[in-house]
């Protein structure tokens, strides 16, 4: 049974993973809540429990907003990864045009 702090919605953005000592990897964002996100992977690219800087763009508003949100692995596998956002880790800010 999932249990989800906030509804997901489904989108279709490029996401850069960051991890220590690794290449960056852009990968696809699928679906996306207030408490994570669910990225595809060709192949199980994340171990479970790694941690990483996911950043990302959406609109809001008139604008738009450049995330780079520090997540958690909390499951992967060779279909993507589902990533658990750690809120007190987060940076936000309007992208220049």
């Amino acid at each position: 049974m999932e249990h989800r702090l906030s509804e997901r919605h489904r989108v279709g953005l490029d996401v850069v993973l960051k991890r220590s000592g690794q290449p960056d990897v852009t990968v696809q964002g699928i679906n996306i809540a207030q408490d994570g996100m669910f990225v595809y992977t060709k192949r199980a690219l994340l171990k479970k429990g790694e941690t990483l800087d996911a950043e990302f763009s959406l609109m809001e508003g008139s604008g738009v907003m450049r995330y780079c949100q520090k997540s958690w692995v909390v499951h992967s596998n060779d279909k993507g990864a589902g990533l658990m956002f750690i809120h007190s880790k987060s940076s936000k800010q309007k992208k220049e045009e």
